[in-house]
């Protein structure tokens, strides 16, 4: 027996944003292309618009915190789309805390103050994160978002995995004659 899969209409936005939605915090499942980057769009826009207000009227080490948490919004529908093409969804959590952490170092090293004063010291800034930690936490930082990024392009795996049943692919079973 042979079994050939059928792919399901790609969802529409309002589809994709119900979806993605009524899922906000949960961690389990799969998510489909259409689903991640609908909800992508719609995420980063707002980000952007509420980062730049938080960052007018908020001291810097509280919108660093605020836009990190933000941040946390993506994460569920990042893991479960990690989960549709087959990976685990650690890369996107690992791309979060290690991003975190160099906002953190950036802000409590100095390298923020250095950066921000009338007369900016670029040299002085990179002189305080060029330490051994910061550099691992960043080449942790870049490797990890770079493949999530990458898998989130991928197409579902067409049959079930580890995380569940496709939900783009629909099994059709055929019987070969002998």
């Amino acid at each position: 027996m042979e079994t050939t899969y059928t792919a399901q209409p790609t969802l529409s936005f309002g589809q994709a944003m119900s979806q993605a939605l009524g899922r906000l915090c949960t961690l389990k499942g799969r998510s489909r292309r259409s689903e991640f980057w609908w909800f992508m769009l719609i995420f980063v826009i707002l980000y952007c618009i509420i980062s730049s207000f938080i960052s007018i009227f908020v001291e810097l080490l509280a919108a660093q915190i605020i836009e990190q948490a933000l941040c946390l919004v993506a994460v569920p529908i990042t893991v479960r789309r990690l989960h549709d093409c087959g990976h685990s969804g650690w890369w996107c959590i690992l791309s979060w805390l290690s991003s975190t952490a160099i906002s953190i170092l950036f802000i409590t090293s100095g390298a923020a103050d250095d950066l921000m004063s009338i007369n900016g010291d670029f040299i002085a800034a990179m002189e305080r994160m060029n330490t051994l930690p910061v550099k691992i936490i960043s080449a942790i930082s870049v490797v990890t978002s770079i493949a999530t990024f990458i898998f989130c392009f991928i197409d579902s795996q067409k049959k079930a995995n580890r995380y569940g049943n496709s939900p783009k692919y629909v099994a059709n079973s055929t019987i070969e004659e002998p």
